[in-house]
């Protein structure tokens, strides 16, 4: 029971570690908080633009005059018969062919079925006319012919039909008929803005004489206008003006009726099918797919044994070298700086600043391993002659091809040593459900952007964070678990970190040992540090150490690494490490 205990620990710790809960926070908050940015920029209608003198928006609105005829059809369907009369004053020039008015042919997401009949001039004279939908608006396009151009005082009567027009914005009984007059997406002022509204005497008894207003200015502006009413032959007629107002800026005007003879026709959507798949996609990709990377990771991807230890080991583990240590540790691009302080500990090379920051190597015996002699010519293209001092690369692209296949052949030996066989066919089963989902998000939420209207952008919307969760799968997935020889190692790799990072006295107790006590300034200490120094690079302790290497033993600890200028063993490796790194590392 204790070891299934320590089992379930093991997993969690694994799954947990520090990295892992950052990268997931980082993560997760990117998935929760771009899409409501990105939602919000395809639902945002205040976009501000600004008039260029000389364009096709230069110009202004004397007055747009809307009258309304507002009924009840015997269906019970509100109707709204509507006439609307723009004087534009075009500059006198060849600048405008006429204007886009843009019809709400949506109203708080039921259909207006919008039907416009006529456009004409105030002479009743037909004027060009062409109509289109474009999101939730009807577009009427009243341009003249390509090279004529309309100057001075310009009169538009449109003639257009709408249903659906009131809505029950509260639940109290009250449906309201709440429209903006002219609209917010003018670039132009009007000098007047008027409105009358007949209502039939399908609704007149139904009037709410507290619940009639009129406002002008912005999108939420509570500035009121004068609002009258008057009884007519068929009911009421409500009329209201507002004067000079801006561009954006529109009169609005609100009638109540208390009634329950309205029916609503609702549509939650001209293609729900947008929507309610790339809701069950992504909700599929987030507790199902994402879940089971989870358990993938805990139970398939973890390493054999115990990864971290508490206690100190004051050795490098037996058997094992730098190159595999550094791919164990994941930093393959120490393994160039620790590989030659190695070589230089054992004096079978010399590190030289022949010039200031600029270092070359000096082979000391020409009786070297095959390894190190491999090692030489990835680094230098070629074992170079005893005595002679050959420059270290400054760049990666110096490296050559003799890098590449010493660093492949590092990799291949790696997994063969150290990794768990996983079979790449259940990594797949695990990223590619995901990529497919995130593919099939994109291509509906196109689709539901550019062949449909109303548009509809969610599936869009939701790719961001289906591709965000994907990432965190194929990270899940990507893990490379050590077999149990790779565990034991890592194990004391961490237990050298902790003998490292050890006060100095703290340190000396530890090396108390049958065979005797190293002490300070005990030969065998310097030596010992000194052959610790490579594998301080790896452990990411490299400078703390170099700096005790100049405390315990100054005099030796410049002697046989580091041929320098510099003052100290601490400030020569600093430049070494520092020139090193800056040259190879990123390989």
């Amino acid at each position: 029971m204790a070891g299934r205990e320590n089992g379930l620990q093991s997993r969690l710790k694994g799954l947990w570690s520090r990295r892992v809960f950052r990268a997931a926070v980082f993560f997760l908050g990117i998935i929760f908080i771009v899409p409501g940015l990105l939602l919000g920029f395809f639902q945002s209608n205040d976009v501000e633009q600004t008039i260029v003198p000389g364009d096709v928006n230069d110009f202004e609105f004397e007055s747009f005059a809307a009258s309304y005829q507002l009924s009840l059809n015997e269906d019970g369907l509100s109707v709204l018969g509507v006439q609307e009369t723009l004087v534009a004053l075009f500059p006198e020039r060849d600048q405008n062919r006429g204007l886009f008015r843009y019809i709400p042919d949506r109203y708080e997401g039921a259909p207006l079925d919008t039907q416009v009949f006529s456009l004409v001039d105030e002479s009743g004279v037909p004027r060009p006319l062409e109509t289109y939908i474009e999101g939730d608006f009807m577009v009427v396009d009243t341009a003249v012919p390509k090279g004529s151009f309309l100057r001075g005082r310009q009169t538009f009567v449109l003639d257009y039909l709408q249903s659906n027009v009131l809505r029950e914005l509260e639940e109290d009984g009250i449906w309201e008929f709440y429209w903006d007059v002219n609209g917010t997406g003018w670039l132009q002022p009007f000098q007047t803005v008027s409105a009358s509204v007949e209502i039939d005497s399908s609704l007149a008894q139904d009037l709410v004489a507290d619940r009639i207003h009129c406002y002008f200015g912005h999108y939420g502006s509570d500035q009121k206008c004068e609002i009258n009413v008057e009884e007519s032959d068929s009911g009421f007629l409500v009329h209201a003006q507002a004067e000079n107002l801006g561009p954006g800026e529109t009169m609005t005007i609100a009638i109540g009726f208390s009634t329950d003879s309205v029916v609503q026709v609702e549509r939650f959507q001209d293609v729900p099918w947008v929507s309610i798949p790339s809701w069950i996609l992504f909700l599929l990709l987030m507790l199902v797919i994402l879940p089971a990377a989870i358990i993938f990771r805990t139970r398939h991807l973890r390493h054999e044994g115990e990864i971290r230890q508490s206690s100190p080991e004051y050795l490098p583990p037996r058997g094992l070298d730098l190159g595999m240590a550094a791919l164990m540790l994941r930093k393959p691009g120490a393994v160039m700086t620790s590989k030659l302080l190695q070589l230089a500990v054992e004096k079978k090379v010399r590190l030289i600043e022949y010039e200031k920051e600029k270092w070359g190597v000096s082979l000391e015996s020409s009786d070297l391993p095959k390894e190190d002699e491999k090692f030489l010519v990835a680094t230098l293209g070629s074992v170079p002659p005893v005595g002679e001092v050959i420059a270290l690369p400054t760049s990666p692209s110096d490296l050559g091809s003799n890098f590449s296949e010493y660093t492949k052949a590092a990799n291949a030996r790696f997994k063969e040593l150290y990794l768990r066989e996983i079979p790449a066919r259940s990594r797949m089963l695990r990223i590619l459900p995901a990529v497919g989902i995130s593919l099939a998000l994109f291509t509906i939420g196109f689709i539901g952007l550019t062949l449909f209207q109303p548009e509809d952008p969610i599936g869009v919307v939701l790719t961001f964070p289906a591709v965000i969760i994907t990432a965190i799968i194929g990270f899940l997935i990507s893990k490379k678990p050590l077999n149990l020889i790779g565990s034991e190692n890592l194990q004391k790799l961490s237990g050298l970190k902790v003998y490292m990072k050890l006060a100095e006295e703290e340190r000396l107790t530890v090396l108390q040992s049958p065979e005797g006590a190293i002490r300070r300034g005990d030969e065998r200490y310097v030596v010992l540090h000194e052959r610790l120094l490579p594998w301080a690079v790896l452990l990411g302790i490299s400078k703390k150490w170099a700096k005790e290497l100049d405390v315990i033993a100054p005099v030796a600890a410049g002697s046989g690494i580091i041929d320098s200028s510099h003052g100290n063993f601490a400030d020569s490796f600093r430049s070494f490490d520092s020139s090193v790194s800056g040259s190879m590392g990123s390989s």
